[in-house]
């Protein structure tokens, strides 16, 4: 059984025919997992921090 998750379900929207680019960008966006990894190679400020506190850093 597999699990279908946020990241998933919005790749599979991406695939489709009636996908909308910039709606499902701001999905993407929203996914915790996937902005914590563009934060960490792309801003200079929490470049030295890992995931897992970048993370604990949105979720407050």
């Amino acid at each position: 059984m597999k699990t279908q998750t946020h990241l998933k379900n919005t790749i599979d929207a991406i695939d489709s025919d009636k996908a909308k680019y910039d709606k499902n960008i701001k999905e993407l966006l929203a996914d915790i997992q996937v902005l914590s990894r563009i934060l960490k190679y792309t801003v200079e400020e929490v470049k030295d921090l890992t995931i897992e506190e970048i993370i604990e850093c949105i979720d407050d």
